[in-house]
């Protein structure tokens, strides 16, 4: 019995050994490893994932206020749409409440029109660092787990 346990250590050791010595290799992502990265190659992939990441960030700090906008134009559309066929036609207070409403939603809309264009810049240069991102650091590449637990701690 006592041979038998000092085979499956053995075997056990061999195994962890190989695990250890596969993982330290390469970190291959699927249908990859036509290329392992050099350290350098690795640390710019990593800061350009970093940037990207910036990036979504930004857009996702322009987003929030542009959907709260939204959803005011559709709100005060609604209430637009609602009370249109309540106006009294002959009286100039009633006319004049609703189009202080339809000027209101053209306000919100404005304000918001005027960020579409920033937005859409912004996202096209980030689909853009993106597209490098995938071609240069994702697609057929790999790298060695160490190199990348050292550019992680400084080295």
């Amino acid at each position: 019995m006592s041979r038998f346990l000092s085979v499956v250590f053995v075997a056990s050791l061999i195994f962890s050994v190989q695990a250890v010595a596969a993982r330290d290799s390469a970190s291959v992502p699927e249908g990859a490893a036509d290329h392992v990265m050099s350290r350098d190659e690795l640390r710019r992939c990593m800061t350009r994932e970093k940037r990207i990441d910036e990036m979504d960030a930004e857009l996702l700090t322009l987003k929030t206020p542009m959907n709260a906008q939204k959803a005011e134009m559709k709100r005060l559309k609604a209430k637009l749409d609602h009370d249109k066929p309540l106006i009294d036609m002959t009286s100039q207070p009633s006319i004049d409440a609703y189009n202080a409403l339809a000027d209101q939603w053209q306000a919100v809309a404005d304000a918001y029109n005027a960020q579409v264009e920033p937005l859409n810049v912004k996202t096209v240069a980030r689909n853009a660092a993106n597209e490098i991102y995938q071609k240069q650091c994702v697609t057929n590449m790999s790298w060695r787990e160490s190199d990348k637990a050292a550019i992680l701690s400084g080295k």
